[in-house]
């Protein structure tokens, strides 16, 4: 079941892994400390920097089958 979900707020999403951070940040996904993190879903992040969700949750679901 992965773990990571396109409606779960970025905050949860850097909780749920240690390495989320640095999955987002090879996006340009500077998430940690912005006032944002806590409202904003990854599917909204991803649709406001021009990425495909479906890319960025397959690359988090990958750190959740590692760990």
């Amino acid at each position: 079941m992965p773990k990571f979900s396109a409606d779960m707020k970025i905050a949860d999403a850097l909780k749920a892994h240690p390495d989320a951070k640095k999955v987002l940040a090879n996006y340009q996904l500077i998430c940690e400390g912005c006032g944002g993190a806590a409202a904003e879903s990854l599917r909204q992040a991803a649709r406001n920097h021009g990425l495909l969700v479906e890319t960025l949750l397959k690359e988090l679901n990958a750190l959740s089958d590692h760990r």
